[in-house]
């Protein structure tokens, strides 16, 4: 059985925990491609390692993934208009 401390360790995700920074060097799913099957469509909003995303298809049809929060005014780009 674990203890407290080995739970911690291995569950936490979220900052710089250990297995947040393990996690974050490999490939993870965040969401199916068929919620962002439509070019310049809608963004989808997506939770992955306590960090909220923004996951959309550009004009070309490339998946891209995004902090959610705007950098210059922390706005959320899920209510952003995706063209061009």
């Amino acid at each position: 059985m674990l203890s407290k401390e080995e739970n911690e360790l291995l569950c936490r995700v979220g900052g710089d925990a250990p297995m947040g920074q393990l996690v974050r060097r490999h490939w993870t799913p965040v969401c199916l491609i068929e919620e962002v099957a439509e070019a310049d469509g809608t963004p989808v909003k997506a939770r992955v390692f306590g960090e909220n995303v923004v996951v959309f298809r550009d004009t070309d049809g490339n998946v891209g993934v995004l902090d959610e929060a705007c950098p210059r005014r922390r706005a959320s780009l899920v209510y952003g208009r995706n063209e061009e």
